[in-house]
């Protein structure tokens, strides 16, 4: 009986495979230090995927927040805020798993960490000073308190599993509690 060698062959370019898609996976992250020079940088390189002409704004890091294993970023590009979602991997290096940026003055979604998920909201103090904003999610309220005193902000809170990426709806409130919006 003769054996075939088509079972070894097959094999063999499925490994290859495996292995060449995991390369580019791979090469195709941004990985940072814990370096506020080196989170800009790397925010920069990441933004600027895909495009012809880099922005030629100045990308200021205005305020980080760690949770648990991931890195929060707020920054400005130009007149813009963005915001930038980093996740600590191997050696200690964060990779970059998303960031934009545009005129929305406070940012918020949801993440998902090893101990949790977390609705976070971020922003810029503008010429209301809001005391305090409440975000929906998954019909339940969430009220997060605005430092008068920063001009920039990152707040969290845990919030029960989700499949929820953002909140459904945002309210600013005065420090009076009268409704801004």
């Amino acid at each position: 009986m003769r054996k075939t060698k088509t079972p070894l062959i097959t094999t063999g370019l499925f490994a290859l495979f495996v292995i060449f898609g995991g390369a580019m996976l791979y090469m195709g992250q941004v990985f940072v230090e814990n370096d506020i020079d080196q989170i800009k940088d790397g925010i920069e390189a990441f933004t600027a995927r895909g495009s012809a002409a880099r922005d030629q704004n100045e990308l200021l890091i205005l305020s980080t927040v760690d949770i648990d294993e991931m890195k929060l970023v707020l920054f400005s590009l130009g007149s813009q805020l963005g915001d930038a979602k980093l996740r600590k991997g191997l050696f200690n290096k964060y990779v970059i798993e998303s960031s934009g940026y545009g005129t929305n003055l406070f940012p918020s979604g949801v993440i998902q960490t090893e101990r949790g998920h977390y609705l976070w909201l971020m922003g810029k103090n503008d010429a209301a000073k809001p005391g305090k904003i409440v975000l929906s999610l998954d019909g339940k309220d969430y009220t997060f308190d605005i430092p008068a005193n920063n001009d920039y902000f990152i707040k969290y809170t845990g919030v029960p599993p989700t499949s929820s990426n953002f909140p459904r709806e945002m309210k600013r409130y005065d420090v009076n509690g009268e409704l801004l919006d």
